[in-house]
């Protein structure tokens, strides 16, 4: 199953995000915004709930510490924090950056998104695009995780790294350097064109990993899997392909 079906009706939602923040000015002070078309947050919001999206426009910086919010858009250069926070909605990472802490997120769409790190998260649709640097430590998918690495992602400089995490649905890495530990994954896993950074010993390294129902990986490790090898780990099997 493919996530990107789902994120492209992500970004046509979010698309009037983008129209309607250059009209948005500034909120100063409010703690609660209702009924306006957009947000745009440069530097620190919090204990809030804002009833509408959130916009971090190119170059700017927004945290969000205890802030609920409608939707979330971080554009080309930009970078945002989330502490405690929730985002109802989409999240909408293209050519950003995104770090969050104890958060959550309806879904997590990326597009060329520079580097995407959530810990301690829940996620309650998927996680899907494209992307340099994916980690989830310590998070909840209750989707599938789908990504490809982005322009941004120069020769072999991709990486996904999912470290105690759960993934109701499928997984699919393409392109990348996998690290997965403490992972479990409620339908198939799939590891395509696996790339080997220079800096790195291992090009695939999954240890303490469970496809439910039945199939469990203690540790299996790759050197270097190059185009178009596919490892493939399916639920309740313990087949390994290698086409």
């Amino acid at each position: 199953m493919s996530v990107r079906p789902k994120f492209s009706r992500a970004l046509g939602a979010l698309s009037g995000v983008l129209l309607a923040v250059v009209a948005a000015a500034p909120a100063a002070g409010a703690a609660t915004v209702r009924d306006t078309p957009s947000l745009e947050c440069s530097g620190t919001i919090e204990h809030a709930r804002i009833d509408t999206d959130v916009v971090v426009l190119p170059g700017r910086t927004c945290t969000l510490d205890h802030v609920l919010v409608l939707g979330l858009a971080v554009l080309e250069g930009a970078s945002v924090t989330l502490r405690s926070s929730e985002v109802q909605g989409f999240t909408f990472v293209s050519g950003g950056t995104l770090a969050a802490d104890a958060a959550t997120f309806g879904s997590i769409d990326l597009r060329d998104a520079e580097v995407v790190i959530v810990d301690r998260a829940r996620v309650r649709g998927s996680v899907g695009g494209s992307v340099r640097t994916l980690e989830l430590d310590h998070t909840f998918v209750t989707g599938d995780v789908d990504v490809v690495p982005g322009d941004t992602a120069v020769g072999n400089d991709a990486s996904v790294r999912l470290a105690a995490t759960a993934v109701d649905g499928d997984i699919a890495t393409d392109g990348f350097q996998l690290q997965a530990t403490s992972l479990t994954a409620g339908a198939d896993v799939r590891v395509s064109n696996a790339t080997l950074p220079s800096h790195h010993a291992l090009a695939v390294e999954l240890c303490g990993v469970t496809v439910v129902p039945a199939t469990a990986i203690e540790c299996g490790l790759s050197t270097n899997v190059s185009a178009p090898t596919v490892l493939g780990w399916a639920a309740g099997s313990h087949a390994i392909q290698s086409p």
